[in-house]
Parts: structure tokens; sequence; C-alpha cells
């Protein structure tokens, strides 16, 4: 008989899901307040570019505000100074919370975040002193695109890290879709950043790869981290099981297929083929959207209690509303070089990227500081102030786009008279402008509201016990207060 004696080692115990959100604690409030502020200057900054059509002499002695520079610089404000930081945010918590582990190297992803920051802030400057890339939608000067293409490989380096060392075997499908945006951001953030600031392609070849990088960054990237975010929360808020993990992988597989090729219309500078390639992408892009909408749909979270449910429950609709009008713009001329190209683009990016990642931050930052949000008043407000918004700056871009493209196939209409027929809509969407400014205020409230009620529940405690010691200490010494 053996004298060996086996001796197992105890599990190890699991961490809990405050320890788990704490973890996530500083970088994400990095993210999440550098976002909220952004927001609201880059609505308050889309609402100065839409004055210009009110009053065209408003600005005329002002290089900073006027059309050409603003509105760039609100673009950008939107996309990388809200949508990728909320978005990245939204993913590493995802990811850690679906793991059931701590966030991998908290610090790094934290100056990461803040270097990302200093980027936007950097290359938005830039834009309003005139050092525009000329690229639309990728207008930032090349040593801002150098630090955004730094902070993300470090953000994104660090997220995956965290999936890699999850603790649940099994990989909810969610995961999939945010290890995916991981990967595939920095991929054609650098590719955008090499052939058009490091190494400059010729000619038309620069228009094919900048129309790639923002279809890809647009539609591509944040359907990725959105779809990851829809595969989460509303099965959680509604109290659903998810309806089919393989309808999930289906949307994943050919939203990366069919969404990377799309983005260039018939018509324009480029070879025949490749728009037609591309229109026929964008119509195929429908496919995902409506696998996504039925898995999730009968997931809805509409009528859930939770403020923040109505978020996500509406930017399904607009996901798709937007690929339709997409598909549309492919084939029919008469919406090509029209706003209803930019209708498609706000709900994109407003109504569906926005809608989501407003909904992630009103979910987890109380989760991340355990400190409830101010009033959740303000976030019902705010969601019927970001849906109307949308809702009126598109539908009259896209009324005003079919009557402009009309004009345009005019052979006897001149571009003043186009000019005149879309100028009420554009000022009809001003308001839609408006309720943007106002529901960025109610957000920047709720975030720097909580992240003051944070900080002030470290500094306190010091300050009391500080001002104890100093009392005990004048006592002893034999000094009266």
């Amino acid at each position: 008989m053996s004298d060996t004696s086996v001796t197992s080692q105890p599990p190890i115990p699991l961490p809990s899901q405050g320890e788990i959100d704490a973890s996530c604690r500083l970088p994400i409030l990095t993210l999440f307040t550098g976002a909220a502020l952004w927001l609201l200057l880059g609505a308050i900054g889309a609402m100065l570019a839409s004055m210009n059509f009110h009053n065209p002499q408003m600005f005329a002695d002002n290089m900073w505000f006027s059309y050409g520079r603003i509105l760039p610089a609100a673009k950008t404000w939107l996309v990388y100074g809200f949508g990728l930081p909320a978005m990245f945010g939204i993913a590493l918590w995802i990811a850690a919370r679906l793991g059931k582990t701590l966030l991998s190297n908290s610090g790094a992803i934290m100056v990461a975040a803040k270097l990302w920051h200093l980027g936007v802030f950097i290359g938005s400057f830039g834009i309003l002193c005139g050092a525009n890339s000329g690229h639309e939608g990728f207008e930032m000067p090349s040593y801002a695109a150098y630090m955004l293409l730094i902070a993300s490989v470090m953000i994104s380096y660090f997220g995956l890290l965290t999936i890699h060392q999850r603790n649940e075997t099994e990989m909810y499908p969610s995961l999939w879709f945010v290890i995916a945006g991981l990967l595939w951001f920095p991929w054609i953030l650098s590719t955008a950043t090499i052939l058009l600031h490091v190494s400059p392609v010729r000619g038309l070849a620069q228009f094919a790869i900048a129309s790639w990088y923002v279809n890809n960054l647009q539609l591509v990237t944040f359907a990725l981290f959105g779809m990851a975010a829809g595969l989460y929360f509303m099965p959680k808020l509604s109290g659903k099981q998810l309806h089919s993990k393989y309808l999930a992988f289906f949307s994943l597989a050919t939203l990366v297929l069919f969404g990377s090729w799309s983005g260039l219309t018939l018509g324009g500078p480029l070879p025949k083929w490749m728009g037609s390639l591309s229109s026929v992408a964008a119509v195929f892009v429908i496919i995902p959207v409506l696998a996504h909408f039925d898995n999730t749909r009968r997931s809805c979270c509409i009528k859930s209690s939770a403020a923040e449910a109505k978020f996500f429950s509406l930017s399904i609709p607009m996901l798709l509303l937007s690929v339709l009008l997409a598909a549309v713009g492919a084939f029919v001329a008469q919406t090509h070089f029209t706003l209803m190209r930019t209708a498609q683009s706000v709900l994109l990016l407003q109504g569906f990227m926005g809608l989501i990642a407003l909904g992630g931050i009103y979910h987890i930052l109380p989760k991340v500081t355990d400190i409830k949000l101010p009033s959740t008043k303000l976030v019902r407000l705010h969601f019927w102030c970001a849906v109307l918004g949308v809702l009126f700056i598109a539908l009259p871009f896209i009324f005003g786009g079919w009557k402009q493209g009309g004009q345009l196939l005019h052979p006897s209409g001149s571009f003043a008279e186009v000019s005149k027929v879309v100028l009420m809509h554009i000022r009809m969407a001003s308001l839609g402008e408006l309720l943007w400014v106002l529901g960025s205020l109610l957000l920047a409230l709720n975030v720097f509201g909580t992240a003051y009620q944070w900080v002030r529940g470290i500094i306190r405690p010091v300050v009391v016990e500080g001002t104890s010691t100093v009392a005990s200490q004048l006592e002893k010494a034999g000094v009266k207060a």
C-alpha cells in the first residue's frame, strides 16, 4: 500500500461583480466623462454649422466657426470623441462581466483613454485651425491620427487579454462581436493612416481608401460593438433568454462579409465595377441587420422599468432604417450626392450608435462607481430628446434630399434653385440639432454629477481623517481650538 497522499488544491474563488466593476472603474470613468464632454461640444458644433444656413453672415468674420471648419470638427467630436470611447468602455465592461474576470491592466487602459482624448483634442484643434486632411469622415491631421492609433491598439490589446484570461469558458455571443470589433478598428485605422498619411497613395486611390475606411468605421465597427451591446443588454433588461446563438453568429459573419465592401456609390469617380460591387454589398448588408433584428425582437426591453432600456430597443430600428436607405441610395440615381446620404449617416451614427452608447453609459456608470445617477428623470427626458432629435434631422433630410435629387437631374435646373429647394428642410432639421444639444447637456449633468459624487466620496474621508488627526495633535500639545 502506497504512503503517497494526494492533496487537491482548493478552487480559486471567482471575483465578485463588485470587484469586476471596481477593476473597470478608472478606465471607464475616463472614457465616459470624456465622451460626455465631446458629445456636448459636437452637438453645439453641429448646431453652429446649421445656423450658417439661417444667417450666412453670422460667422463671416470668424474662421473658427465657418461652415467648412466647424462641421468637420463637430463630426470628429461625435464619432471619435463620443462614439468610439463610449463603445470601447461598453466593450471592456462586457468582456470583464461575461468573462467573470478582472479587467486586465486597468491602469494602462486609463492611460490609453487619456491619450485618445488628447488625440481628439489636438486633432479637432488642428481642424479648426485649417489643418483638415481633406478626407471626409477622416479629417484628423496625421499627428493626431498617430495618437489615436497607439491608443486604440493599447485598448484593444488589453481588452483581448481580458477575454483571454476569462474564467467563464463558454463564450456568450456578445464576446464574438467584441473580439471582432477590437480587432477590426485598429486594422482599418492603421491601414488608412499608412495609405493616407505615412505613405499616401496617389490620385483616386485616396478617395477609395478614405471611403473604405469611413464605411468600415461607421457601419462595420459601430455595428459590431452595437450588436454586442444589444445582445447583452436587451435579454438582461427584459429578463428573457437570447433567442439563438446561431443567428447571432450568422449576423456576425454576414456583417463582416458584406459590410466591408459597401460605401461606394455608382456614378462616382472610381471605376464602374467598384461602384457596382459596393452597391450590391449595400443591399446584402440588410441580411445581417434583419437577422439581428429577428434575434433581439423576442427579448425587446422597451417595457423594462430601467430608464436606459428604451435606448437599446429603439436602436435596432434605426440601424435597419439606415441600411435600407443606403440600399436604396446605392441604385437610385435621384438620391446620389443629396441630403439623403446625410440622413442615412444621421440614422446610423446618432440613431443607432448614439442610442446604444447612451444606454450603455447610463447602465454601466452607476455600477462601476457604485453611485446612483443624480436623476433618472433626466435619463427618460434624454431618451425623448435623442429619438425626436434624430427623427427631426433625418426625416427633413430624406424628403429634402429626394426633391434635391429631382432638381439635380433636371437639365434646366440651376444650382441656386436646388439650394432654395432644400433650404427649408435644413432649417427644419435645426430643431433636431437643438434637441440633441439639450439631450447632450442632460447626459453631461448625469455623468459629471456621478463623477463629482465619486470624487467627493474619496476625498471627504481623507479630509475628515486629516482634520481629526491635526485636532488630536493640537489637543496633545495643549493648544485649544
